[in-house]
């Protein structure tokens, strides 16, 4: 029985950043690391300069990335049929999760309950191929002090970026929609997206151009967001999904829906809404 929880827990979410932006975890063998956002004040596009190593322009995207969320995350398990048209239950936290709306409207009636399912079943099994591949989130960084002999900055806690196949791009409060909280078994449905790649990612060091740099502290401090030792970044991952590979329990006790794929591009911003670039990185 699907209940609906008296309570609303609230999320941890960036994972951030419309950019959805949740916290961006990265999940390396079984290990879970967070990270939480600080908030900057909007400047014009352009401020710092150019995007790319050494000021460079940054490489064509010719793909479309669509945001992170929730109900994406569902539909992509969905395409891959990680869960049965004919399962009643799956089927009800479908709806629950992409339509809490008419959820909540028409459950209690089992006869218009029934249309709204075989019109989903439809709807589910003519559309698998349509759902979006490739997606996009951001993750909030911190970096140390500028580096001169090495043109750059440290990212702090850089351990979580060495080495890393397992790349958290999704993770939600389970069960928890624009209508209420519903109580869900994250055994069997997770709120937890993972994808895996094939070549580990190395990220310890931000390489920016000394002139960039100058005006990256400068820009922070005028924030009155500049640390001693501390500054402050975001990293919006693209990445492209190619398979499935079922639901994963890690030792921490996340249960998460697995993917594999690739890591198709890395931009590093000075700011949270993503105007100010960096760095980047095309794989």
């Amino acid at each position: 029985m699907l209940k609906k929880s008296c309570f609303v827990i609230l999320g941890l979410f960036l994972l951030g950043t419309g950019s959805f932006l949740f916290p961006r975890v990265s999940i390396a063998e079984d290990q879970i690391s967070k990270s939480t956002p600080l908030k900057d004040s909007k400047v014009d596009l352009g401020a710092l300069g150019p995007s790319g190593p050494g000021g460079a322009p940054a490489r064509k995207i010719e793909h479309t990335y669509t945001q992170v969320s929730y109900i994406n995350l569902y539909k992509l398990a969905w395409s891959y049929d990680a869960f049965s048209l004919r399962n009643e239950e799956d089927l009800n936290v479908y709806l629950i999760i992409s339509e809490c709306n008419l959820y909540q409207k028409f459950f209690l009636n089992e006869f218009k309950w029934e249309k709204i399912k075989n019109s989903t079943r439809d709807f589910i099994d003519s559309n698998r191929q349509k759902v979006p591949r490739y997606y996009e989130y951001v993750q909030p960084i911190f970096m140390g002090r500028y580096d001169y002999a090495l043109q750059g900055f440290p990212i702090l806690d850089a351990k979580n970026f060495k080495g890393q196949k397992n790349l958290q791009f999704a993770n939600y409060v389970p069960g928890e929609t624009s209508c209420a909280r519903f109580d869900l078994d994250v055994a069997k449905y997770p709120a937890t997206g993972v994808l895996t790649i094939p070549n580990p990612l190395n990220l310890a060091f931000i390489r920016v151009p000394l002139n960039l740099a100058q005006k990256y502290v400068e820009w922070r401090s005028k924030q009155g967001h500049l640390e001693d030792k501390e500054r402050q970044a975001y990293i919006r991952y693209r990445i492209r999904i190619d398979g499935y590979d079922g639901i994963k329990k890690y030792s921490s006790g996340v249960n998460a829906f697995n993917f594999n794929g690739k890591l198709m591009r890395l931009d590093v911003f000075a700011d949270k809404e993503l105007l100010l670039p960096l760095y980047n990185q095309v794989f």
